[in-house]
C-alpha cells in the first residue's frame, strides 16, 4: 500500500460549523425554536426557568469543552503503517456486529405471534409496558447477547465509511452484509432508533472525511444508489409506522390528533392546518405534526420536569437501556428504585417522551449531577474535536463521530441514552484503545512523517 502524504492541519475557524459545539447550540436553539413557532404548539409552554436552565447547560457544555479541545492528546499521523490494525480491528467488530444482530433477530422471531407490522407493534407495546413496570426481562440469554454486540458492528461500519478508499471488497461486502441485517432487526424492533442512530454516526464520519480532504461521500456509484434506496425506504417505512400505531388503537387521522391534544399536549396550529390540509389532506397534517413534535417535544417535557416533585435521581436508569436492563435482572423482584421512578414519571406525564439531553441528565442524577454529567460530556467532546483537527485519520479520531452523533440526537436524549448508546459507546472505546498502533508503528511513523516534511521543503530551505 502506498504511503499517503501528510496534509497540513486544517484551520479551526473553516470547520468551526460542523463541530460538536456548534451542532448541539444549532439543536437546541433549532427545537426551542420549532416548539416556538412551528406546526403545533405544546403545553407546558416555555418559562423563563426552562430558558434559563438551558441557557446554563449550553454554558457549562462550551467551557468543559473548551478545556478538553485544549488539553486534547497528540495522535501519532496518518500513514497506512498507523492504519493496518484498525483495519483488522474494523472486520473483527463487523462480524462480532452480524453475529449480535442474528442473535437478536433470532429471538424475535422465536417470540413473535406473526410477521406483519401489527404484531410487531404489539410485542413492542407489551415490552414498553414491562419496563415501565420494571419487570425483570423475559429475553433468553442469547438475546442480551446480541444486545450487548451488535452495536460492535455500527462502528465497524463508520470505519469503512471513513476509511473506504482503503478497503478491501471483503470487508466492504462485510459492512453492506451487517446494514441489511440491521435493517432487518429494526424492523422486526417496530422501531426507528438503530437506523438513526446508525445514520447520524456515518454523518460524524464523513465530517471526518471532509477534515482529512476527502469527498465526504466515496466515488462509488453503487454506494451512493443504495444510500438514495435508504433514504426513500425509510421515509416510506417511517409513513407506515404512524398509519400501523393508529390503527391499532382504531383512530382515523383526526381521532389521532384529538388524542394526540388530550395525552401529548400537542395542538396544531390553526394557521399550519389551514394551509397544509387543502394540499395534503388530514393525513399529510397528521404527519408534519407528528414529526415536528417529534422534534421538539424536548422543550415542553423539560417544563415538566422542573415543574414536577422533587424525587430520587436514577442513576442512569431512565436514558440507558443497558443500565436499567442490568439493574432488573440483579434486583429481580425488589426493583423498587426503577419502578417508583417510572411511576412518578408517569404521573407527571414525561415518562415516554423524549426529555432531550438537559432533561434526561436531570432526571437521572438531578440538577448538580447533570451539571457534572454535562462537563463531562463537553470535555470529552473536545478532546475528541482537538484530536480529529491534528489527525483525522488516526483511529483515535472516529471517536469524533460518537460524539457529533450525540449533538443530533440530544434532541431526543442524552450522549448515552440514544437506542443502546452506551454499548455502543463502550464499543467506540475499544476500538479506540485496541487499534491503535503498537510503540514501533508509531516510531515508524513519525519517522515517515519527518522524511515527508523533509522531501516536501523547498530546495532553498533544505
Amino acid at each position: 500500500m502506498p504511503r499517503l502524504a501528510l496534509h497540513p492541519p486544517p484551520r479551526t475557524r473553516h470547520w468551526a460549523l460542523v463541530s460538536p459545539w456548534f451542532l448541539l447550540l444549532a439543536v437546541s436553539i433549532g427545537g426551542t425554536s420549532l416548539a416556538l413557532i412551528g406546526p403545533v404548539a405544546q403545553l407546558p409552554s416555555i418559562s423563563w426557568s426552562g430558558a434559563g436552565l438551558q441557557a446554563l447547560c449550553l454554558v457549562v457544555f462550551w467551557f468543559a469543552y473548551g478545556v478538553g479541545r485544549r488539553h486534547s492528546p497528540r495522535c501519532p499521523t496518518r500513514l497506512p503503517s498507523v492504519l493496518e490494525p484498525a483495519h483488522g480491528w474494523i472486520t473483527v467488530l463487523l462480524l462480532v456486529g452480524i453475529v449480535g444482530v442474528a442473535l437478536q433477530v433470532v429471538t424475535k422471531l422465536d417470540v413473535l405471534d406473526g410477521y406483519d407490522l401489527s404484531s410487531i407493534f404489539a410485542l413492542r407495546t407489551e415490552r414498553a409496558m414491562q419496563l415501565a413496570s420494571a419487570e425483570r426481562p423475559g429475553s433468553a440469554g442469547w438475546a442480551a447477547v446480541g444486545f450487548l454486540t451488535y452495536p460492535a458492528g455500527v462502528v465497524g461500519l463508520c470505519g469503512v465509511f471513513r476509511w473506504y478508499e482503503q478497503m478491501y471488497v471483503g470487508r466492504v461486502a462485510l459492512a453492506a452484509t451487517f446494514g441489511a441485517s440491521l435493517t432487518l432487526m429494526t424492523l422486526l424492533m417496530g422501531g426507528r432508533g438503530p437506523l438513526i442512530s446508525c445514520a447520524a454516526l456515518l454523518a460524524g464520519s464523513a465530517v471526518l472525511r471532509v477534515i482529512d480532504g476527502l469527498p465526504v461521500f466515496p466515488r462509488s456509484r453503487a454506494l451512493r444508489w443504495s444510500a438514495v434506496l435508504a433514504v426513500i425506504g425509510f421515509l416510506s417505512y417511517s409513513t407506515i409506522i404512524w398509519t400501523v400505531r393508529s390503527d391499532a388503537v382504531q383512530l382515523d387521522a383526526e381521532q389521532f390528533l384529538v388524542h394526540a391534544e388530550n395525552a401529548w399536549g400537542m395542538t396544531v396550529r390553526s394557521g399550519f392546518r389551514d394551509a397544509v390540509e387543502p394540499i395534503l389532506g388530514i393525513d399529510g397534517v397528521r404527519a408534519l405534526a407528528v414529526t415536528s413534535f417529534y422534534i421538539s417535544q424536548s422543550t415542553a417535557i423539560l417544563e415538566r420536569i422542573i415543574a414536577a416533585p422533587a424525587s430520587a435521581p436514577m442513576l442512569g436508569m431512565y436514558e440507558a437501556d443497558v443500565v436499567a436492563a442490568t439493574y432488573r435482572v440483579m434486583a429481580g423482584a425488589d426493583a423498587k428504585l426503577l419502578a417508583d421512578g417510572n411511576q412518578r414519571l408517569l404521573e407527571a406525564n414525561i415518562y415516554g417522551f423524549f426529555s432531550g439531553a438537559w432533561g434526561g441528565l436531570v432526571i437521572d442524577f438531578g440538577y448538580a449531577g447533570a451539571m457534572a454529567a454535562i462537563a463531562a460530556w463537553g470535555w470529552m467532546a473536545g478532546r475528541a474535536w482537538g484530536v480529529a483537527l491534528r489527525a483525522p485519520g488516526a483511529p483515535a479520531a472516529l471517536m469524533l463521530a460518537f460524539w457529533l452523533a450525540a449533538s443530533i440526537w440530544s434532541f431526543a436524549t442524552p450522549p448515552l441514552g440514544f437506542s443502546n448508546a452506551a454499548v455502543l459507546f463502550s464499543w467506540f472505546i475499544v476500538f479506540s484503545v485496541f487499534a491503535r498502533p503498537s510503540p514501533s508503528r508509531q516510531n515508524s511513523a513519525k519517522a515517515d512523517a519527518r522524511q515527508i516534511r523533509i522531501r516536501s521543503r523547498p530546495l532553498a530551505a533544505q
